[in-house]
Parts: structure tokens; C-alpha cells; sequence
């Protein structure tokens, strides 16, 4: 842990605790002196216990330890915590067309997606970070990167049907939660198009577009994708599933659903819904990720032992101006009680 000092000028207040040591081991000198003056309390004296002297000296320790800190608290230390924070960052998206009512897994699509989802963040959301995305028609944020295992479980509970089926607007808005401030718009664009004209204009008219990366490189983030491959409106999934790719973020796709599909029957209409595992593998080829059949085992640390956190590129100092000032506190009101024990005196 890398320490820094807001205030570095403070430091000569810390000459009050060798002044404060000097001070009273001067005291126990001249009460030690005084004692062996008068054999009565000589002999007091040397027949004193170990315990006797730990409690003699107790209360002095903890005021010393008090003066430590509060001489510490004054320089207003800041301290890079980068490796309690570096943890790995796994977006899920799940479709919630209505492709996924299709009972070929048992009760439905959808249940078996929300089933594999709820495993994934229950084993694994002490040490990754979990956003959740849902896609239909169009894509909606469920829960933000960092939300809490019991919020992030209760949001993939509540998911319903949405009619159409936008797979690369899920993909989209999983890197939007990823990559907040990064000009995801200009990209999508360029990806789309590979005209060097338009991506040199696209490029003049907003902000740098961030540095392509190798596919699977930013090995702390990932996005897990579980639908059945159909794709029916919206943004070409080409086009997201490139910019994934050029982002380093790879994508890991889980297939719900079975080859020989169902047949889904609504107010008079009919249609058999298969899994489209080519354009899944297809996904997860492209953006060096994984393609995962859907089952009741699914192999989650396989993926996971991909990913590697990265701590940010510059350290961030926080201020722990407060945590020694609380010592401090602790210390001292320790040692009044400790004086006030032995003495039945504070001081």
C-alpha cells in the first residue's frame, strides 16, 4: 500500500510524541528515585507484580498511541487502496423476446436464462462486479455495474417479455455500462461502416475514439450473453459485436434453446423458434469469448479464470484523515478509563 501526505508541513507536529516519551519516562525516573530515598516504598516498590507495572504503565501507552495518530491525522494521509478495488466487471444480457417463451427447455427459455444468471452472480459476487441488461424491441439497463448480489437477483427475477428482438442493442448498452464515457455512438458508426472517409469524419466530429485493442485483451471485463441467436430489428448485432471486439471485451455466449426448436402458437399463428448457435459461435469467435450450451451445470469458473482484474492506470489516493483521527479518539478515551481504573483520576 502506497501512502501520500496532503499536508507534509504538519509533520513537526509530530515532535509531541517524543516529547510526551521524554516527559514521562523523566517522571518515572524521578518517582523511581524518590522510592528507593524511602526504604518503605522501596520495598513496595520491588515486590510490585508484572501486572502491576503493565497497569502503571497502560494508561501512558494508549495516551502515546493517541498522540501517534492525531499527529498522523494532521498531515492528512491518503493511502492508493487500487487492490481492494481491482476486480473483475461481468455485464449479463439476456434476451426477453418472445422467442424465449419456447418451452424446448423446460419451463420456458427465459426461466432457464434467469436460472444460469442467478447461479453465475450468487457463486461469484463476492469477487466480480455484475451489470444486467435485458433486450427485446430495444435494450433497457436493469441494474448498474456494482449493484448489490440480493438487488442484482431480484432484478433478474422480475424480467419479462418484450416483443422484437434487438441483439445488438443488447450488446450496445452492455458496453455503455461498461465504458461510460467513451464515444460508443462515433464507434458503432465506424464499425458499421469501414469507409475510410466516413471514419475519418465520424473520427473529426466528436470526441477520439479509444484505441483498438486486440480481440479479448481487457481481461477485466466481459459480457455474457444468453439467448437463443435470433435476431429480427435494430442495430446490425455486426456492427456492436465488432466494437466489443475493438474494445477488448470479449463476449461469452450461452445457447438457450434446442437445434429442432418448438413451435409457438398466439392468437391464431404459429411459428417454430430454433437455436441459432452459428451467429452465437459466430459472437464469441469474433470477440475471442466462449460459446456455452445452456445446461443445469454450466462451467462458470471456466470463463471466469479468463478474466484478470486490472487495476486503474493511475493509482487513486483516498484520505484517511479520519480513520487515525478515530484512533486517536479510541486510544485516548482507553487510556482515561484505564487511568481512571488504576487512579480513579483521568490524568
Amino acid at each position: 500500500m502506497r501512502w501520500q501526505l496532503l499536508w507534509p508541513g504538519a509533520v513537526v507536529a509530530g515532535l509531541v510524541v517524543p516529547a510526551f516519551l521524554w516527559f514521562y519516562v523523566r517522571v518515572q525516573r524521578r518517582q523511581r528515585a524518590s522510592a528507593r530515598r524511602h526504604a518503605g516504598l522501596y520495598g513496595a516498590w520491588s515486590r510490585s507484580s508484572h501486572r502491576d507495572a503493565v497497569l502503571r504503565h497502560l494508561p501512558a501507552a494508549l495516551f502515546l498511541a493517541s498522540l501517534t495518530a492525531i499527529s498522523i491525522a494532521a498531515m492528512r494521509p491518503t493511502a492508493a487502496l487500487t487492490p481492494f478495488a481491482a476486480r473483475n466487471t461481468i455485464v449479463l444480457v439476456l434476451d426477453v423476446s418472445a422467442s424465449m417463451r419456447a418451452a424446448d427447455i423446460a419451463p420456458s427459455r427465459l426461466a432457464a436464462a434467469k436460472t444460469y444468471a442467478k447461479q453465475l452472480v450468487a457463486d461469484h459476487a463476492d469477487s466480480t462486479r455484475f451489470g444486467l441488461v435485458s433486450f427485446a424491441g430495444t435494450a433497457i439497463p436493469e441494474a448498474d455495474v456494482g449493484t448489490g448480489r440480493e438487488e442484482l437477483l431480484t432484478a433478474i427475477e422480475r424480467l419479462d417479455f418484450r416483443p422484437g428482438t434487438a441483439l445488438g442493442s443488447g450488446i450496445e448498452s452492455a458496453l455503455a455500462m461498461l465504458f461510460p464515457d467513451a464515444p460508443l455512438e462515433t464507434l458503432l458508426r465506424t464499425r458499421a461502416n469501414r469507409d475510410s472517409g466516413d471514419l475519418l469524419a465520424a473520427q473529426a466530429s466528436g470526441p477520439a475514439l479509444p484505441a483498438r485493442r486486440t480481440p479479448g485483451s481487457n481481461a477485466a471485463t466481459a459480457i455474457v450473453l444468453m439467448s437463443d441467436g435470433q435476431s429480427t430489428a435494430d442495430l446490425a448485432p455486426a456492427a456492436a459485436v465488432q466494437a466489443a471486439a475493438d474494445l477488448g471485451v470479449r463476449i461469452h455466449t450461452i445457447g438457450i434453446g434446442s437445434i429442432e426448436g418448438a413451435v409457438l402458437r398466439s392468437q391464431g399463428w404459429s411459428m417454430r423458434v430454433t437455436l441459432d448457435e452459428r451467429a452465437l459461435q459466430d459472437i464469441a469467435r469474433t470477440t475471442a469469448g466462449e460459446y456455452l450450451k445452456g445446461s443445469s451445470r454450466m462451467d462458470w469458473q471456466r470463463l471466469l479464470d479468463a478474466m484478470r482484474p486490472e487495476p486503474p492506470a493511475e493509482d487513486t489516493y483516498t484520505e484517511v484523515t479520519a480513520l487515525f483521527a478515530a484512533i486517536a479518539a479510541l486510544s485516548a478515551t482507553a487510556g482515561a478509563l484505564a487511568s481512571l481504573f488504576r487512579t480513579q483520576r483521568v490524568l
